[in-house]
This record gives C-alpha cells, sequence and structure tokens, in this order.
C-alpha cells in the first residue's frame, strides 16, 4: 500500500506549514531579545521559508501530477493559487501604503513607497517578509506551465512520463547552478526554484514508497524532525563547527527535504505531534501569521517597554524576556486567527464563488 493516496489529505503538513511560519516569527523575535539563547535567531527564519518552499512544491506535486488531469484541474489550479496568495497579501501592502501615506513615522519598520507597493503590485521583487510572495506566485506560473504541457503531453504514447522528467531535470540544473554559484543567490525565483522543484520530487516519489512499519516510519520522522531542527543556523554550527549558506547549502536543503518527506509518510508519531490540534491551528493562520507578526513584533518591542511591561536585550531567561514573548506570541495568534476568520478566509471563498460562476 502506497504511503500516500492520490489527492487525499496529509494532516501533519499542515502542522508542518504551521512550523514554518512558527519558526519565522520566533526567529524575528529571537534576533533582538536572545530568546531561549538565540538558538532560533541568526537566519533561522530563512529556513522556515525554506520549509514553506519545499512544502508548497510537495503540495503541487502531490494535489497535480498525481491524478487525472483536464482543463478544469487547471482552471481549478489557478482560482485555488489566486485566491490562497492574493487577497491577503494585496490588503496588507493596501495598509501598509496607506499608512505610510499618512504619516511615514507611524510604521518606520515597513516604509512602503508608491514606488516600492508597485514593484510587491506586480510582483516584481519583495521588502522584508514580503520578498517570498513574489517568488512563490514565479513557481505556480511555472508550475502551470509545466501542468499545461503534462496535459497536451499525456494524449502521446508514454507521454505521462515526459514531464515528470523534465521535473527532476529542471530540479537538477537549479540546484547545480544555486549550489556553485551560491555566493551570488538573490531572493529570486531562479536562486530559489531547487527547493520548490525538488518538492515536487519529492511528492512523486513519495507515491511509490511502500507503506512501512509504524516503528520504521516514526522513526524516520524523528530522524527528519531532528533534521529541521539542525537546519536551524547556530544549532548547525553548533554540531557541524560551520557556518551554512542557506538556499545553496545542499546540505540545509537535503534536512528539510527529508522533514518534509518523512512528515508526508504519515506516520502516527508524525501524526501525534503535527496533526494534533496546536500545529494544525497555527498551520491554519501560517500565512497571516508569515504577513503580519513583523509589525506586531514592532509593537512589542517598541512600546510596552514605555509602559514598563517588557524590555529588549538581556539574557533569554530573564522574566521579561518571557514576558515579552508570551505577549508576543499571544498577539500573533490572537491578530493572525482574526485575519484568517474575517479576512483570509471570506476572500478566498469569494474568488472561488467567482471563478465557479464564470465557469458555469
Amino acid at each position: 500500500m502506497p504511503v500516500i493516496s492520490r489527492g487525499c489529505n496529509i494532516p501533519p503538513l499542515d502542522g508542518a506549514r504551521g512550523l514554518a511560519a512558527a519558526t519565522v516569527a520566533i526567529s524575528h523575535f529571537s534576533n533582538p531579545t536572545n530568546f531561549l539563547g538565540n538558538i532560533f535567531g541568526d537566519g533561522a527564519g530563512v529556513v522556515g521559508v525554506m520549509l514553506f518552499f519545499a512544502l508548497s512544491g510537495f503540495l503541487m506535486g502531490h494535489l497535480y501530477l498525481a491524478g487525472p488531469l483536464s482543463l478544469q484541474t487547471l482552471r481549478y489550479f489557478v482560482v485555488a493559487r489566486i485566491g490562497r496568495v492574493f487577497p491577503l497579501f494585496y490588503l496588507v501592502i493596501l495598509v501598509a501604503l496607506a499608512i505610510h501615506q499618512l504619516d511615514e513615522n507611524i510604521w518606520p519598520e515597513w516604509p512602503f513607497t508608491v514606488e516600492m507597493f508597485r514593484s510587491h503590485a506586480l510582483l516584481i521583487s519583495g521588502y522584508s517578509v514580503f520578498w517570498t510572495i513574489p517568488v512563490e506566485i514565479h513557481f505556480y506560473g511555472a508550475f502551470l506551465l509545466f501542468l499545461v504541457l503534462h496535459l497536451v503531453l499525456l494524449q502521446l504514447p508514454g507521454g505521462q512520463r515526459i514531464v515528470p522528467c523534465l521535473i527532476i531535470a529542471a530540479a537538477l540544473y537549479f540546484s547545480a547552478q544555486n549550489m556553485l554559484n551560491r555566493e551570488a543567490l538573490t531572493n529570486d525565483f531562479g536562486s530559489t526554484a531547487h527547493v520548490f522543484l525538488l518538492g515536487v520530487v519529492a511528492a512523486m516519489i513519495c507515491r511509490h514508497i511502500v507503506q512501512s512499519g509504524p516503528f520504521l516510519s516514526g522513526a524516520l520522522f524523528v530522524v527528519g524532525f531532528a533534521a529541521f531542527l539542525a537546519a536551524m543556523p547556530n544549532i548547525y554550527a553548533f554540531v557541524f563547527g560551520v557556518n551554512h549558506e542557506f538556499f545553496g547549502d545542499p546540505v540545509i536543503v537535503l534536512f528539510v527535504l527529508a522533514f518534509v518527506f518523512f512528515s508526508a509518510m504519515n506516520s502516527r508519531l508524525a501524526n501525534l505531534i503535527l496533526a494534533a490540534r496546536v500545529p494544525r491551528f497555527l498551520g491554519d493562520i501560517s500565512y497571516s501569521m508569515y504577513l503580519l507578526h513583523l509589525p506586531i513584533l514592532w509593537f512589542v518591542l517598541e512600546m510596552l517597554p514605555e509602559i514598563g511591561l517588557a524590555g529588549k536585550g538581556g539574557v533569554w531567561y530573564e522574566p521579561r524576556i518571557i514576558v515579552t514573548f508570551a505577549i508576543y506570541a499571544a498577539l500573533v495568534c490572537a491578530v493572525s486567527y482574526l485575519s484568517y476568520r474575517f479576512a483570509e478566509v471570506p476572500l478566498r471563498q469569494a474568488i472561488r464563488r467567482f471563478g465557479a460562476g464564470n465557469h458555469a
């Protein structure tokens, strides 16, 4: 029996998405506060982004390359991706632009000028955490081209193997390019494409893995989880004695992919840890959390000390640092849930209804 059935939901990956968002949010908190000895600082948020990208690639491969493909499937892909990413992204950058136009000192962390807004709105580039959104959309565009080609080639004898082979070739090409030219990597699609594409390849492989016993699948999940933790820059430097280079480091890419792959094997342990209520809740609100945690962090670190509640710096176990983190985490979860419940979900559903209505 295969590890995952065609097109089925994989609950541990919902929790993994929540873990990715939490890693980014905790990393940004750790840098100025030395929280937990800063083991999740100094670039750990980039590893969280790598996990987001690998998950995105894996889920695209799992959902759209495993089963029958039609024009309706392509249309659903486009509507679903637009509904998932665009509404909240444009809402947030519009608010950021409006605030900056009112008073550029209100929100100094996000200096959204008209020029900056234009580059974001046209998906040319992104500032701060927003850099990942144009990259994600560029991947969806590339994957859509693969799907269109796949649909055409399915009519030919043996055509179902051509696009998977092309995806593997593209994944190997971008991996080699980026790892050989790691000093030149930037926050663009070309520098990150290998992580997306290797995620797709992992999904294609996972479909052909036979379900192992609960002990082995659980042990593999532990290995994957340990690999993800080891990918944190400060943990990696402590264990291996060298600094890693994120997207250009084959070991880190392998660690992140191992976590996704072994989580997708759907073991009892993976479900116990990642498919529990809290991780899946974080998975639900992960997109809102990712986009909104930085202004909340700015508020917590800049405003709360003024009323004596919390502060920056110091030793991580100081009560004020613990209090600061508790307030930050509570506000991030609360604001992200409200955004998810009253903005993200309604807007996503409206776009899907609009797409369905146009089709009818």
